[in-house]
């Protein structure tokens, strides 16, 4: 799974921003910009060990791709849905689910649930997926 964003100079600072996760952070350099936002991801899933691959990509662009998407996606659901203001009631309610246990599994990454429940959870909360294939280089 691959997650891209924004990398820009701004002053002093190089700031880096990844939208799919709400989140942006910076550095004195570009590498450091790069390597707080691994920081910032192995800091949000709480797991330092985490394998995040992290590189420029394009002009102003940049990428991370993790060999797991379960924690990945869970930490999306969980921050749009904080970023919505929503419980993990509201969403189960808006779902059509009877509790919240469903949406929690979800969020915490340790689950692998199907696509079409991911969608139906973002589409609840407020957000469309917009999915991207591009041919793998291994």
């Amino acid at each position: 799974m691959i997650l891209t964003g924004k990398l820009w100079k701004d002053g002093r600072y190089w700031l880096i921003e990844c939208p799919a996760l709400d989140a942006m952070t910076q550095g004195f350099t570009k590498r450091e910009a790069l390597e707080m936002m691994v920081d910032w991801v192995q800091t949000a899933l709480d797991d330092p060990g985490i394998k995040v691959q992290i590189k420029e990509a394009g002009k102003g662009g940049f990428q991370m791709k993790f060999d797991d998407p379960k924690p990945i996606l869970g930490l999306m659901i969980d921050r749009a849905r904080e970023a919505a203001g929503l419980t993990y009631e509201e969403v189960a309610k808006r779902v059509g689910l009877k509790s919240r246990s469903g949406i929690k599994t979800m969020a915490s990454g340790k689950h692998d649930p199907q696509f079409s429940k991911i969608a139906n959870v973002l589409s609840a909360i407020g957000y469309d997926v917009q999915v991207d294939l591009v041919p793998s280089k291994e």
